[in-house]
């Protein structure tokens, strides 16, 4: 410890000496009590902030190892290396996908410089459902989420995934009718749905499969099958008079595959059999204002096979184009192909116009004779012969 001394001297300098001895011990002891205290201050400030950079690096190793794991999911066999996994390297058998974190959230300690904005961008970049980060990291636990609750494979699931936008629709028509003028054996004359009196009937069962194309999510095919059974499939589907071999074709009503070609706003194609559009009233009961049809209903085509194709110029506007075997033929009868053309037109959303021009020939160009072969018919070349 410093002390002071006093050195005898002459008269009046006793004080100035001992004054400047004074101020300096004063001052060293300040110079030290400073230092000494700054000293303790920094110490704990250096240890927190190496305990915070250790706790970061941990984090972050922590981070890399929920990546590695995510990515992991995606092939299960993958082996992680020494480097991450802090050890030799393995397999995780049973890897669990995790949600990606912010780096604000891995860090227990203040955040450095920028770093907030970081994280502030990686979690609205996550939360976003078309984010390729929120996509990645729950797409692989989903899917095996649903496999494990529904135990379906990867191939079933893609068959599911394919009939998504399938509908199967079951259609039903029955009716009692009572014609109170009595008819001659209780047959109502002249007509084609409606066609007994006093009697529980069985109209049409159908069973309908549709799946629509849809562009816009990629997929520019479709098709829809209609199988029909019932009275008025039999009167309607099919005439020993205008086609060859009806009956094999009679309960298919409609069969056609669909194609959307991407040409400007769309081209779509249709091929098969199809339900005629001429005319105002169509085959189904439940799209029609009553449930008897106008006598002029039974003169009209009912189904065509072919191709056919529509364009629309703009919302208001498409053009319609077909050819087929002729009316209410699925083989035809010569070979000449009938065609259609036409444009619907929307000019107001309450009213609609349909117009169609259709030219074909109904002239046979061969006739029946009995079986020869799987198609009972001759040419119209050997009529002359005068087979019979």
């Amino acid at each position: 410890m410093l002390a002071p001394y006093v050195r005898i001297c002459e008269p009046g300098k006793v004080g100035i000496t001992m004054r400047a001895r004074l101020a300096c011990v004063l001052l060293g002891l300040t110079c030290f009590s400073s230092g000494y205290a700054q000293q303790n201050i920094e110490k704990p400030a250096e240890t927190e902030d190496l305990q915070r950079r250790v706790q970061q690096l941990e984090a972050e190793v922590a981070a890399l190892k929920q990546a590695v794991r995510q990515l992991q999911s995606s092939s299960p066999a993958a082996p992680i290396s020494s480097a991450v996994s802090g050890g030799p390297a393995h397999e995780i058998a049973d890897p669990t996908p995790l949600a990606p974190a912010s780096l604000a959230t891995l860090r227990t300690g203040p955040a450095l410089p920028g770093e907030e904005e970081r994280a502030r961008f990686s979690d609205e970049a996550a939360s976003q459902p078309s984010s390729p980060f929120r996509q990645q990291a729950e797409a692989p636990g989903q899917q095996q989420a649903e496999s494990a609750l529904t135990g379906l494979s990867a191939e079933d699931r893609s068959t599911l995934d394919f009939l998504r936008e399938t509908t199967v629709n079951v259609y039903l028509d029955t009716y009692y009718d009572y014609n109170f003028n009595a008819p001659v054996g209780r047959v109502n004359l002249l007509r084609a749905y409606d066609v007994l009196s006093n009697n529980f009937s069985l109209n049409q069962a159908a069973v309908i499969f549709d799946r629509e194309p849809d562009p816009g999510q990629g997929r520019r095919w479709g098709g829809r099958l209609d199988l029909q059974f019932g009275q008025a499939t039999d009167t309607l589907q099919g005439n020993p008079n205008n086609e060859p071999r009806p009956d094999i074709y009679r309960n298919v009503f409609q069969a056609y595959g669909t194609y959307v070609a991407p040409v400007g706003k769309g081209l779509t194609l249709d091929f098969g059999k199809w339900a005629s559009s001429l005319g105002i009233e169509n085959n189904y009961t439940k799209d029609q204002m009553n449930y008897s049809r106008s006598y002029w209903f039974d003169f009209l085509p009912f189904y065509h096979m072919g191709l056919r194709a529509t364009y629309p110029i703009n919302d208001r506007l498409s053009l319609n184009y077909w050819v087929v075997n002729g009316t209410n033929q699925a083989e035809a009868t010569n070979g000449f192909k009938d065609q259609l053309f036409g444009f619907s037109a929307k000019p107001h959303k309450t009213v609609s116009w349909t117009v169609n021009y259709y030219y074909g020939q109904d002239h046979p160009d061969r006739i029946q004779v009995p079986p020869t072969s799987p198609i009972p018919v001759v040419s119209k070349y050997l009529n002359a012969l005068k087979i019979e």
